[in-house]
């Protein structure tokens, strides 16, 4: 007797049945992974550069976004592509004094200008020129004007029309497009730290004329060929190379610090009328004292925070607060901290 195959479904029916369970339990999974959860993945941890706005918070930039710390109430903040940047890849912060605005870097030459309330100015003229270098590396704000300094050389920037009004990329005798490490205003001359020494420019002087630019380098002292850092100590000029802290004087520069052969330099700056610097490994007083900041962690750079406190930058571990021996660590909740439990 043939038996009834209304109730037996065939193979391409099954087969339609659970081809269509599948797209629908595809659908709801793509709706569940939202860009939100994504984002919580690009890593917050190796903290690169920091600056302090008017408020008091500490816009820390990383390899993989932008995190703001809030000290009165020890909130974090996360910004990335879904808030308004542009790149991910932060290499330099800055906050400008004037109307406390924060100019966000990333490594491809883009500068992300944050407004209050969530307002955006995007300008991509470094990137659009293809520089080799378009890395920026310092920002330093003068009322209406920015000096930018990167791969690129040095520039002017209109802080108005956001546009960039001077650029130069060959300083005196140095060669023509070295890159351009650090920016300091001390003694009525503008001074910079590049890859062939340190340049100074008499203050009223045009920064795109070559000839006006004075220059010190390793027939003035320095042991090495790159100055990394610049700050000013008892109104005098200091600067860093990766293994040594120098004085300027007198057209001179004169060792004062070295470091070990398993130590580079990441920083230099003037607290509250002592001078810092730290390496890889740690934190210094100039009496070479170690401040015992690292705890075996990899210091990317340092930053002031009020005029008592240091902030150390790490490499996988976000930043620290340091008040003498007392340490307030900001780690965001990503990928290191959250090891992929919502995937």
């Amino acid at each position: 007797m043939k038996k009834n195959n209304f109730f037996q479904p065939s193979r391409l029916f099954i087969h339609i049945v659970l081809s269509a369970i599948f797209c629908l339990l595809v659908n709801h999974a793509s709706a569940e992974l939202k860009l939100d959860n994504w984002k919580t993945y690009t890593s917050l941890s190796n903290v690169r550069t920091a600056d302090i706005d008017k408020q008091g918070k500490i816009w820390a930039g990383t390899s993989g976004g932008v995190f703001v710390y809030n000290p009165l109430d020890s909130s974090t903040t996360e910004i990335r592509n879904t808030e308004g940047l542009l790149n991910l890849d932060i290499s330099l912060i800055k906050v400008n004094p004037y109307d406390n605005s924060v100019f966000i870097c990333s490594s491809n030459g883009t500068i992300q200008i944050y407004k209050s309330e969530n307002k955006w100015n995007y300008v991509t003229d470094i990137l659009s020129a293809k520089f080799p270098d378009p890395l920026i590396t310092d920002i330093v704000f003068v009322q209406d004007t920015a000096y930018i300094s990167g791969g690129f050389g040095l520039a002017k920037f209109n802080l108005k029309e956001l546009v960039f009004i001077e650029t130069i990329s060959k300083f005196g005798s140095f060669t023509s497009g070295i890159r351009v490490n650090d920016i300091h205003f001390l003694n009525g001359f503008l001074w910079i730290a590049t890859d062939e020494g340190l340049a100074r420019l008499k203050l009223g002087n045009t920064i795109a004329n070559p000839l006006a630019w004075d220059v010190f380098n390793m027939k003035n002292g320095l042991n090495e060929k790159k100055v990394k850092f610049l700050a000013d100590f008892n109104d005098s000029l200091y600067l860093a190379t990766e293994k040594g802290i120098y004085k300027f004087d007198n057209d001179k520069l004169y060792p004062l610090i070295s470091v070990a052969d398993y130590e580079n330099i990441t920083g230099i700056l003037n607290l509250n009328g002592s001078l810092f610097y730290s390496t890889n490994l740690d934190v210094y007083n100039s009496a070479k004292i170690p401040q015992s900041f690292s705890n075996f962690r990899t210091i990317n750079a340092i930053a002031k925070y009020t005029n008592k406190k240091i902030i150390c930058l790490f490499q996988y571990w976000g930043l620290s607060i340091f008040d003498n021996s007392t340490e307030k660590n900001i780690l965001p909740n990503t990928a290191r901290s959250n090891s992929f439990v919502h995937l």
